[in-house]
């Protein structure tokens, strides 16, 4: 069936009468209502923060860069029947006012109009012809200020949004619009959550043809799902092409259709808005079928307004023989121009400037990343060479070992001073076995996960390593923690022994090894062995930057958890520390042993970290997410500082309790490891490699800065995209 067979034009009666009056008395009776309510005041002045940050995000930097003049040309459009409107003019789900359709010819102003009742409106166009143009106009307007208390409290709030996230998790609605609100709108979830339980946002969503096809129908199903249990207007926008492949029996309450702009409308706009140059395009139009088919769209339409001011060649324009052709010509005077509009001192040339971006619009298509890009996407599957994979694992993997060496080394060489040996033999015996151990341990694994590489290469499956289940789980810890331990033991052990190293023999040194390794292969085999917050070997998951958050729920049980372990522990240790440790365990070590273990599972169990891309901006989410690591690891650090050094002195006086405190800052280590470390060096890792290939730039995101001041992205919360689809293949067919 075609396009023309599934979608009419034909002429829909209005009732606008009656609808006014039902919608004055309801909104008045609202009103009242909330005036007389405690808060008002304050839920006005929170909606209108909510709907200023809005409109600042998608109307000044996004919609005002994209128009060419002081006005956007006004889209021409239609309205549609077909089998996707419902039947029902007048249907009532809940409290639900009539349902207001569109005159044969409507105007923005009949949109804005119907979308002020509970109405699922479907917006269709083709490529570049101003359907996300249409959807933030709509927005603009009605988010526009009002001085009206009555009308703010009872407005809904526009909120738009790109469909293209959703195909990343494919989440219910309403949790993935949370979730949005939360990252693109710092918006607390909470609020977020109250908010469209109580119907208080106009949806906007954009693009439901950058979902994926067999992902298409789904999406289309869980937003009707979502609108039958919300009482809320929404927008969608789609492609005609696209849309006719989708099974959409009965569920919009009215379509338009953005339809190409008429010769006539063109003529006008760009006599009027144009200036100097629109008239010397409209000279140049004139008569020419080939130019004029290509400027029928707003967006080619306004890339040839800014191309035309640049000395490009016409007659090279006018030879070229497909629409495509002449497309991408266009395309690249645009950019030609963008560029010459900056300062001649500008943070990155044009080439590099170009070559980046083309290698990520490449990289976008090729995942299906059409939506807003972050930074922290970036897997090592984008390296393009197996070998700067394998450099990627053995950086990152390096890097987290010599870290535990470094630091973990000087403290195990104090502890050894203070408690067992002279001291500066006992921080030389420290230091070098805290080296040589976490050396040792960091290229086993970086040898296990290259291995792993391999493997998932020759069966052409980078998910080899991707299983989650207990057994598997277990059997990875298991797998890193034994070859760790092994090498440590070997490596370590033979290389000291054989040399006799301090004058020890291999038999002492081996011993010494096993010991170490003891203390070193469980901890390397908790942080790359267990995947259980997303598989730490995968090509497309590696990097997962995270967030800290903090449950009381989870504290409260982990520190009775904590409590029960400490009193079990201390009332063993107290059975067997006579006949083991030679010495008799106080009576009040129970209740220190109890309380130490509580405050252990207290910040064990609260702090949590989710994997998720930062609310901020790029760099000031690596920023936040280093000093989260380091704050987590001061808190652990001098909890376990401090609980070592009463245990130990309770145990064993002054150097016991000096020595455990010093013992005890190797657990606020891990904790830096643990909670977001890890991911932050291979991010820096991968990073490094990329800007070492000629990739990019060292500071990406001011790259993206840039381009978007040359209007060719725009930022979108903490991301970034293309100014529209086709701007994206256009670069991807430069990098290929």
């Amino acid at each position: 069936m075609g396009q023309e067979d599934k979608i009419g034009g034909d002429k829909i009666q209005v009732g606008n009468i009656v609808r006014s009056v039902g919608v004055a008395i309801g909104r008045g009776a609202q009103a009242i209502v909330t005036m007389l309510a405690p808060g008002t005041a304050d839920e006005i002045r929170a909606r209108h923060a909510i709907r200023d940050k809005i409109r600042n995000q998608w109307v000044n930097e996004v919609l005002e860069p994209m128009v060419y003049g002081d006005s956007p040309i006004a889209l021409p459009l239609e309205t549609l029947q077909g089998s996707f409107i419902r039947q029902s003019v007048q249907r009532v789900i809940r409290v639900r006012e009539p349902v207001a359709l569109l005159p044969k010819v409507p105007t923005i102003e009949d949109l804005i109009e119907l979308l002020s009742t509970p109405t699922m409106l479907l917006i269709l166009g083709e490529p570049g012809g101003g359907k996300t143009t249409l959807l933030l106009q709509l927005l603009k307007h009605i988010a526009e200020p009002s001085e009206d208390l009555v009308e703010s409290e009872t407005r809904y709030i526009p909120a738009f949004f790109n469909l293209s996230t959703w195909a990343q998790k494919r989440w219910p609605i309403d949790r993935w619009l949370i979730d949005e609100f939360e990252k693109q709108y710092q918006i607390g979830k909470r609020d977020s959550r109250e908010r469209l339980e109580n119907n208080q946002f106009l949806l906007l969503f954009d693009g439901l043809n950058e979902v994926r096809d067999d992902q298409r129908s789904a999406c289309l199903k869980a937003l009707v799902q979502f609108r039958e249990s919300h009482n809320v207007p929404i927008a969608l926008t789609c492609r005609s092409a696209e849309f006719q492949f989708i099974s959409t029996e009965q569920m919009f309450d009215a379509a338009v259709r953005v339809e190409p702009i008429p010769t006539s409308q063109m003529e006008e706009y760009l006599r009027t808005y144009g200036g100097e140059g629109g008239a010397k395009l409209l000279d140049t139009l004139v008569g020419d079928e080939n130019l004029s088919e290509i400027a029928e769209t707003p967006l080619l339409l306004d890339t040839f307004l800014r191309a035309y001011t640049s000395e490009f060649s016409l007659e090279h324009l006018r030879s070229l023989q497909s629409r495509k052709e002449r497309q991408q010509y266009l395309f690249s005077a645009y950019v030609e121009e963008m560029f010459l509009r900056g300062t001649p001192k500008e943070p990155f040339d044009q080439k590099r400037t170009i070559q980046v971006l083309a290698w990520l619009a490449n990289n976008l298509n090729k995942r299906d990343l059409s939506g807003r890009f972050l930074i922290e996407q970036i897997q090592p599957d984008w390296l393009e060479r197996s070998a700067d994979r394998r450099l990627h694992i053995l950086l990152s993997r390096l890097a987290i070992s010599l870290m535990f060496a470094l630091i973990g080394g000087p403290i195990l060489g104090l502890g050894f001073a203070v408690f067992y040996y002279r001291f500066w033999e006992g921080l030389e015996r420290g230091l070098v076995e805290g080296f040589l151990s976490c050396l040792i341990g960091g290229i086993t694994v970086s040898v296990i996960h290259i291995w792993r590489l391999s493997r998932a290469s020759r069966t052409e499956d980078q998910n080899v390593s991707g299983r989650n289940s207990l057994t598997w789980l277990c059997a990875n810890i298991v797998l890193v923690t034994v070859c760790t331990f092994l090498t440590i033991w070997l490596g370590m052990g033979m290389a000291l022994g054989l040399s006799s190293y301090m004058g020890l023999s291999l038999k002492v040194w081996m011993t010494e090894a096993a010991n170490m390794g003891l203390i070193v292969s469980p901890t390397f085999g908790m942080i790359f062995g267990l995947s259980a917050r997303g598989d730490r070997q995968l090509l497309n998951k590696d990097v997962q930057m995270q967030e800290l958050l903090w449950s009381r729920a989870d504290a409260l049980v982990g520190c009775i958890y904590g409590i029960i372990a400490g009193v079990l522990f201390s009332w063993f240790m107290q059975m067997i520390g006579t006949y083991v440790f030679m010495t008799t365990f106080q009576n009040y070590m129970i209740p220190v042993a109890a309380a130490a273990c509580g405050v252990i599972g207290l910040l064990g169990g609260g702090l949590k970290m989710r994997v998720t891309p930062p609310e901020q901006k790029e760099i000031s989410g690596l920023r936040n997410s280093i000093a989260d690591t380091a704050i987590i690891s001061a808190i652990f650090g001098i909890a376990f500082a401090c609980i070592g050094g009463i245990l130990g002195y309770l145990a064993n006086g002054k150097q016991g309790g000096f020595a455990l405190a010093i013992y005890g800052i190797l657990p606020g280590l891990f904790a830096a490891i643990w909670y977001g470390g890890l991911d932050i060096t291979k991010h820096l890792s991968l990073r490094l490699i990329l800007n070492r290939r000629g990739k990019i730039p060292l500071f990406f995101s001011s790259l993206l800065e840039y381009a978007s001041a040359r209007v060719l992205m725009y930022k979108v919360g903490p991301g970034y995209t293309f100014i529209h689809p086709l701007f994206r293949d256009y670069f991807a067919d430069l990098d290929e």
